[in-house]
């Protein structure tokens, strides 16, 4: 059981890492930051509020970027505030 359970954590781990070598800093961060307003958010309210909140939060910040020129608009922003939705609900 030990060795089953070492070998899975080693998988999950393994998964982990190529997410976040994928993802890149900025990508990391947006997965942590909609991670941690999701999980808390969950805490407080249904599902489909968190991930409409979390949602428009994200596209607002890409939009900010687009508008302001102060940050670069990028899909995999997206992508990467999406996995970390996933990870906090």
């Amino acid at each position: 059981m030990h060795h089953s359970i070492h070998r899975e954590r080693h998988k999950q781990t393994k998964m982990i890492n190529k997410l976040f070598d994928k993802a890149g800093y900025d990508g990391c961060k947006h997965i942590i930051v909609s991670a941690t307003i999701s999980s808390v958010l969950s805490l407080a309210l249904p599902t489909l509020y968190v991930i409409l909140i979390v949602t428009i939060i994200g596209a607002t910040k890409e939009l900010y970027d687009k508008l302001s020129g102060r940050g670069t608009p990028e899909w995999k922003d997206i992508l990467c505030n999406t996995i970390g939705l996933l990870i906090g609900i």
